[in-house]
């Protein structure tokens, strides 16, 4: 625009020139003209934006996590002539970015038309982010001036995590009339180790409805150990990865597995105290239904990433409250370092057998070799290794963007 208003003011100083020097009619008509064309323009711009409606619509406001939303953009023009170089401002994703950004669509519209489409957006991690257009502007013919007008279509999205399995649920084989003892789950659930006819007092749960339903008379399981009524998460987030990838990465990643183990648990009609830290207090909910746990859903959805390093103590010391020694624990970890292996052995949790240690490997693009993951050096096998093998915890390591098992796992003989 700069350029068009240079070579307007080199126009109007010639045709000055020329009046003088001429002094003629033409020449004069010719100024006064180069003196209204920007009055003209303008007006003709005024009356083309006027004209001009832009709708936007946000089909999703609710998405999980690289789930695709759309936002419905249509531009109309009721003017007699064609609208071009129309720049809608707005916040808008592509595709490898982590969150929108300002950015501007160059859109042309006919006469008395319109046009449509729609801007798909997807994001990788979890949060609340917020996208939409904002704003159009028009210039005029001659390129002297900007109108905007304001649309304020920009629609709040709150990314949730992942539904994700990530406890390895192995049943057991419904055709069977007599079965090993096989684990229900990656924690200390009730397990079976024979069939036998109904006895009186008998919960619901205990019968074998699909074998009851063949031999025509109620069968229920021989639990071998008793129901496991609750259970205790403690989730660290402070990631303490300076790339930014990682560190969402791993923060997402210890969400779905904490909201995986929660839905996993309250499904068996049991009931979990989850602990995790914020930037600024500790937090504690406890889950024992449907509408807990959409209400921890929610709450870890806008949790802003990072913890406080400095309310770790005070959120350990809340938890030990309540991990008594006959409740499933589970802890989620960025990662096993030595500060915590000490803390571990301090708190007595050493020889405790009902624990669960799942801590991530971050991968990392590779830039020369023909893979495209590589394995982070940032995971320290020694301190892995050290808890597999010395304490009576079940340790499991996750790749944080599937979270599917790279060491350990889940169920197995304790």
């Amino acid at each position: 625009m700069k350029e068009y208003r240079i070579f307007y003011f080199i126009l109007c100083f010639i045709s000055f020139v020329t009046v003088f020097a001429y002094q003629g009619g033409l020449t004069l008509v010719i100024f006064i003209t180069m003196l209204l064309l920007p009055l003209v323009s303008f007006l003709f711009l005024l009356l083309s934006c006027s004209m001009v409606r832009v709708q936007v619509k946000c089909d999703e406001n609710v998405l999980r996590k690289r789930e695709y939303g759309t936002l419905k953009i249509e531009v109309s023009n009721k003017f007699l002539f064609p609208v071009h170089d129309l720049r809608l401002y707005g916040l808008f994703i592509d595709v490898g970015e982590l969150k929108p950004e300002k950015k501007a669509l160059l859109l042309e519209v006919r006469a008395l038309g319109n046009i449509s489409f729609d801007l798909p957006f997807c994001f990788r991690y979890r949060g609340q982010y917020r996208v939409g257009a904002d704003f159009f502007e028009l210039r005029d013919l001659l390129g002297l001036w900007t109108l905007k007008r304001q649309v304020d279509k920009v629609f709040d999205v709150i990314v949730i995590p992942r539904d994700l399995n990530v406890l390895e649920n192995k049943e057991v084989n419904e055709d069977d009339t007599s079965t090993a003892s096989r684990a229900m789950g990656g924690f200390n659930n009730s397990v079976f180790s024979s069939l036998r006819e109904y006895k009186s007092g008998d919960t619901l749960k205990q019968i074998h409805w699909k074998l009851s339903a063949k031999q025509d008379e109620l069968i229920s399981k021989e639990l071998e150990q008793p129901l496991n009524h609750s259970a205790v998460v403690f989730a660290d987030f402070n990631v303490g990865y300076r790339d930014e990838q990682t560190f969402l990465s791993i923060t997402d990643a210890i969400i779905e597995t904490m909201l995986s183990i929660n839905k996993l648990i309250i499904t068996e009609n049991n009931s979990v105290k989850n602990f995790w830290q914020d930037t600024e207090k500790c937090e504690s909910l406890d889950v024992a239904d449907v509408v807990n746990y959409s209400r921890l859903l929610y709450t870890l959805s806008l949790l802003p990433p990072g913890g406080g390093s400095s309310l770790f103590s005070e959120l350990l010391h809340l938890f030990l409250k309540e991990a008594a020694q006959e409740k499933s624990v589970y802890f989620i970890l960025p990662k096993i370092t030595e500060s915590f292996i000490e803390l571990y052995k301090h708190i007595g949790f050493l020889s405790r057998k009902n624990v669960t240690l799942i801590t991530f490997a971050p991968h990392k693009e590779s830039n020369s070799s023909g893979s495209r993951y590589g394995f982070d050096s940032l995971v320290d096998d020694e301190h892995y290794e050290y808890m597999r093998d010395k304490s009576g915890a079940k340790v499991i390591l996750l790749e944080p963007e599937e979270l599917s098992v790279m060491k350990g796992k889940w169920s197995h003989e304790g």
